[in-house]
């Protein structure tokens, strides 16, 4: 059994997808609602909005390997506190 992934054809499903969907952050304020932000590892297992049970534009979500706090996830923390205030 193959690992390899056929990424032209993950390509065309994604481009697919966004081309018949309609803009989901329409009528969302660039502010999150919740004035949260989350740190979470960049793992694609994470489902930020099924574990935390959140709502599109609710907080500014920060993946990274790890969910480490570093030097450049600082910096985005600290202007998402200026954002949210």
């Amino acid at each position: 059994m193959s690992h390899t992934a056929d990424h032209s054809s993950i390509t065309d499903r994604i481009v697919d997808y966004v081309n018949g969907t309609p803009n989901y952050s329409e009528g969302l304020h660039v502010i999150p609602r919740a004035h949260l932000a989350v740190v979470t590892c960049m793992d694609s297992r994470i489902e930020v909005s099924v574990t935390f049970g959140l709502q599109p534009g609710e907080a500014h979500i920060l993946h990274n390997a790890g969910g480490l706090i570093t030097t450049d996830t600082l910096r985005s923390l600290s202007l998402s506190q200026i954002q949210l205030g």
